[in-house]
């Protein structure tokens, strides 16, 4: 039981498609279904087959058909490359670079490619790329060359950029492919190993595909011009431990989607003049882009034959067209960016096409082994090992191919394979019976018949990869041919287009004449009221000269004025300020003398008692020294009307003056009445009452007596303090009425300014309104 049987397919490709790339479960599924499908199936065809014993019947055989785990195991990597192809390129590596696997890895790469060409981008991304690279030119496997060699013509359709990148690789490729073609057509049975007539050791002879006759025939051109170095990203260190895939027989004639013109009509597309280049000279163009010797360290003039080399590139140059970028291009202008950009937007189907333009129709090529003993020196293959029932070794494939009753320049037309390859297991078997007793010729017929149903798979499979780069491209040229179609669809929509475009170009046309017409029409209009507009502009500018006279004219008379105004607003507020200083010292005034109310309602008791004290005693003395200090306060209150300031001022130290003084006067009156209290000597003989004048200071009083005088003095001293305060309070008052006189001048001087500034402005709008 394998995970294919356990679980259900889409389980598996969920599974394998998990984002969870570091989970060891989804790495173990993912290696686990590519070893299935590596370790099932077809088995390299180029192994050795052993039967267990004579009778056993050949369909029994492991590799017969594909079994169910395969097919499933295969389902699943494609369709989770559809989903990850950098992933799946990337576990396929290591599987090509063992050589037991690389057979098969190769086989599915080159199904998945032509299935999902649009991958191909992410194999530039992978090291599996350069190992394809190297297998191509160091493997000697023919049949695994052909199939890279398929593979690589779907990687150039889908990704050209890899020709930029990696081109002296590809042209490498095609060296050997040209090589190859041509250079096998003996039977299956004959392995073709090309070398030096100096018997070179096995493995060279094993490993080269084509050499040179003699040193002397191969000439390096001494003036080869050096170009940029394009030198190839495989490490030449890596290739040491490189193991290469031994093929045990050759190919008759490669399949036709493959052959070198196949590769050459890529490379032409693409690279003309480097590809022309290349077919000139090999060697020189190698060596001149940086690359010495080829990937298995040998030098060129032993990897091929510089005459047979241009002998077979002059009917393949024949199948080509000259290309239209040969005018306008060179070879060093071919790796430019410019030209890499437009290589890498090329689509699969517009590469296909292209390639379908430049292949000129040649005759089908006749499957017949060709004779060149100046280019071909062919030694028998290496054995091919059969086992009989008792485990002996047979003769090998080679020897019997090397029969002289097989016909071996058998001709076949095109690239189809024999009619019936167990006709030719048949005419063996009959052809053995001359050779040998019975049961020689019985071991011989099984094992040619194997041999041969072994090379008949060989060809089936290639046939099928044929068949499948077949399929690829005609859906490319359908492609092609349908963005063709549309191409042409758009065009004739274009064409309707631009007629109505040009309908409409022509009415707009008309509409611009006429449109001109009108603005002839305007212009004419716009001069002569250009010209009126000139006359009126001029008016208005006198106008307005003369408005700005009168504007300076006013305004000489109205900055005394502003002079004035400001001088009298600056008076304003200084009067403001006084007005509210007094304001503040009568506020003061009156708390203090609310505060001082419970002692004049004491001393108007006392005054009571003394107007009883001094009725007696009034007299014209005290009427006259009462009107002097009255005419003395009237005068004084003049002289502070006329001073505003100092009136305010002596007016704040004749108030504290008269408060310290009325403090003490109380407090001596208090002190009398306390004394007299004490006494109680108040002496009730007044004098009489008809005495006009008061005594003398000499004469002495009783002191009730000096006591009514002393209270009729505060009596009039206080009537003086509020007469003064009554002056004070006229004079603010009157300085009241000057500042609203003031006021009331300002008011006009500035209504005055305003009617100023209107006639000003009402000249100014009559200087700039313009003349009807």
């Amino acid at each position: 039981m394998t995970i294919l049987s356990e679980l259900p397919g889409k389980e598996i490709v969920e599974v394998m498609a998990s984002p969870a790339k570091d989970d060891p479960k989804v790495q173990q599924v993912r290696e686990t279904v590519l070893q299935v499908y590596l370790s099932g199936g077809i088995h390299h065809v180029e192994q050795p087959v052993a039967l267990d014993h004579a009778n056993s019947s050949i369909d029994e055989s492991p590799w017969m058909e594909k079994d169910g785990e395969l097919i499933a195991a295969e389902q699943c990597l494609l369709a989770w490359g559809r989903r990850d192809p950098l992933s799946l390129f990337n576990l396929l590596h290591p599987a090509f670079i063992n050589v037991s696997s690389r057979f098969r890895t190769a086989i599915f790469l080159s199904t998945f490619l032509m299935a999902q060409s649009i991958t191909a981008q992410s194999l530039l991304q992978t090291p599996l790329l350069d190992a394809l690279l190297i297998s191509a030119q160091i493997d000697t496997s023919t049949t695994l060359f052909y199939v890279e060699l398929a593979i690589f013509l779907t990687i150039l359709s889908g990704a050209p950029l890899v020709l930029i990148d990696r081109n002296l690789d590809i042209y490498a490729i095609l060296l050997r492919a040209i090589g190859l073609d041509d250079s096998e057509h003996l039977p299956a049975s004959e392995e073709i190993k090309l070398s030096r007539p100096s018997s070179p050791t096995p493995d060279e002879s094993s490993a080269t595909l084509l050499s040179p006759l003699s040193p002397s025939t191969q000439s390096d051109s001494p003036d080869v011009s050096r170009l940029p170095s394009r030198r190839s990203t495989i490490d030449m260190r890596d290739l040491s431990d490189w193991q290469k895939l031994d093929k045990a027989f050759g190919l008759p004639l490669p399949p036709a989607s493959v052959q070198p013109i196949s590769l050459l009509s890529y490379l032409y597309s693409l690279l003309p003049c480097s590809t022309l280049e290349f077919m000139r000279d090999p060697a020189s163009f190698f060596r001149a882009h940086g690359m010495k010797q080829s990937r298995d360290g040998k030098e060129w003039e032993v990897v091929y034959d510089k005459r047979e080399f241009a002998s077979r590139c002059v009917p393949l140059a024949r199948l080509i067209v000259l290309h239209p970028d040969m005018l306008s291009t060179d070879a060093s202008t071919e790796f430019s960016e410019a030209n890499k950009k437009r290589i890498g937007k090329l689509q699969p189907s517009e590469i296909v096409a292209s390639v379908t333009l430049i292949r000129a129709p040649a005759p089908p090529k006749p499957w017949s082994v060709v004779s060149a003993p100046t280019l071909m020196n062919p030694t028998p293959s290496e054995p091919l090992p059969e086992f009989t029932p008792s485990g002996e070794f047979i003769a090998s494939l080679g020897e019997a191919r090397s029969d002289p009753y097989v016909e071996p320049n058998r001709d076949y037309v095109g690239s189809v394979v024999p009619d019936s390859y167990l006709q030719m297991v048949k005419t063996g078997t009959e052809l053995r019976i001359q050779r040998g007793d019975e049961g020689q010729m019985k071991r011989t017929g099984i094992s040619k018949g194997v041999s041969e149903l072994a090379f008949l798979r060989r060809s089936v499979l290639l046939l099928r990869n044929e068949l499948s780069l077949e399929v690829y491209l005609k859906n490319m040229i359908t492609a092609h041919n349908q963005q063709l179609h549309r191409d042409s669809v758009f065009r004739a929509g274009q064409e309707s287009e631009m007629q109505s475009l040009h309908n409409k170009y022509k009415s707009l046309q008309n509409r611009i004449s006429s449109l001109q017409r009108e603005r002839d029409e305007l212009k004419l209009t716009i001069a002569t009221t250009q010209a009126n507009q000139k006359a009126k502009n001029d008016r208005f500018n006198s106008n307005v000269t003369k408005a700005r006279a009168k504007v300076d004219e006013l305004e000489k008379v109205i900055s005394p004025l502003r002079n004035e105004l400001q001088q009298v607003c600056e008076e304003r507020d200084r009067l403001r300020r006084d007005l509210a200083d007094e304001k503040n010292r009568c506020f003061e005034i009156n708390n203090k003398l609310i505060e001082a109310e419970p002692k004049i309602r004491t001393i108007t008791g006392y005054e009571a008692q003394i107007e009883k004290l001094t009725a007696l005693e009034k007299n014209s003395q005290a009427v006259y020294k009462q009107r002097e200090l009255q005419n003395v306060v009237i005068e004084s209150m003049k002289q502070e009307v006329l001073q505003r300031d100092d009136l305010i001022r002596v007016g704040e130290k004749e108030i504290n003056r008269l408060r310290s003084d009325l403090v003490e006067q109380e407090r001596a009156f208090s002190a009398e009445i306390s004394r007299m209290k004490q006494s109680h000597r108040i002496d009730t003989t007044l004098s009489s009452p008809s005495s006009p004048s008061l005594p003398s200071k000499s004469e002495s009083y009783p002191p009730s007596v000096a006591l009514g005088l002393r209270v009729e003095t505060l009596e009039i001293q206080l009537q003086a303090k509020d007469e003064k305060i009554e002056s004070l309070n006229l004079a603010l008052r009157e300085t009241e009425v000057e500042f609203e006189r003031l006021m009331t001048r300002l008011g006009s001087i500035e209504s005055s300014i305003e009617d100023q500034k209107l006639g000003v402005i009402e000249i100014e709008s009559e200087a700039t309104t313009p003349v009807g």
